[in-house]
């Protein structure tokens, strides 16, 4: 994150703070690099053509050069019709023992019940960066933004944990991967739980 705002021209930044949602905004070149600072945590979105923006009554607005307004909100699945490519990655975890090899047969991931929720998930570590994928679907019934390729009748609003089988053997370093490129998919990850078990030490 710090080497995308080593590329702003200060000069031409402008910054944001949407207070309702607890993020600070840097604006440049059509590219936004936000903190999260209720959980310090950093991303980036592109095709961000604001000029200015605004927040009122806890809504977030955006003024482009042609003068037009666009509304910043959680509630839209695609930008404009287009696509949205998300992509998390966390550091690489050791889980205070970097000296020891670790062996994780499987992960348990929690997302919100919506309609249309679907998240892929797969893993990297020192050793492999080839890790199958799986998608992790919670949707509940509904035919708003409807996907019969991940239709489902569920009816249950509570949060539930799925248990994804992904192997990963003898790593020092582990990394989570959270990815979804979709105009109609959404997704709330509420929690991850790695099984881990220690092997030998490093070699």
């Amino acid at each position: 994150m710090a080497q995308t705002l080593r590329t702003f021209d200060l000069a031409k930044t402008v910054t944001f703070n949407a207070k309702h949602d607890h993020e600070f905004w840097f604006l440049c070149n059509q590219k936004a690099v936000i903190l999260n600072y209720a959980n310090d945590t950093w991303y980036i979105y592109e095709n961000t053509p604001f000029l200015q923006m605004l927040e009122w009554d806890d809504q977030v607005y955006g003024f482009l050069e042609d003068g037009s307004i666009r509304h910043v909100s959680r509630q839209y699945r695609n930008d404009d019709g287009a696509e949205i490519d998300a992509y998390a990655e966390t550091g690489s975890m050791d889980f205070a023992r970097d000296w020891q090899l670790k062996y994780s047969p499987m992960l348990f991931v929690a997302i919100e019940p919506e309609n249309n929720a679907r998240i892929d998930v797969t893993v990297m570590s020192n050793r492999r960066s080839d890790y199958p994928v799986k998608t992790v679907a919670m949707s509940f019934c509904t035919f708003t933004n409807a996907d019969f390729n991940h239709w489902s009748f569920r009816t249950n609003k509570k949060p539930q944990v799925k248990r994804l089988k992904l192997k990963v053997k003898k790593a020092v370093f582990y990394k989570l991967i959270f990815k979804s490129c979709s105009a109609s998919a959404t997704a709330t990850v509420l929690e991850t739980d790695i099984q881990i078990r220690y092997a030998g030490n490093v070699k």
